[in-house]
């Protein structure tokens, strides 16, 4: 990973997360009450979800914001 910036490795992290549960963008998005095109520029790394969407990430996924950030 190297050089990548922050916003690409956090999104490449949500990414691997929601495919470890076999879910679309679609049904992640409906779940979180928040919209596809949320969840795409978050994996893409072109915005960041805010603090307390980290933390509804990873209750959902059942791992802790630190697993999150780590990179």
């Amino acid at each position: 990973m190297g050089k990548e910036i922050v916003p690409q490795r956090l999104g490449r992290k949500l990414r691997d997360l929601r495919e470890a549960k076999k879910l679309t963008q679609e049904e992640l998005s409906q779940k979180l009450n928040i919209s596809r095109k949320t969840v795409s520029k978050w994996e893409n790394g072109v915005g960041l979800p805010s603090i307390q969407f980290i933390k509804d990430v990873a209750d959902f996924y059942g791992v802790t914001i630190d697993d999150i950030l780590k990179m």
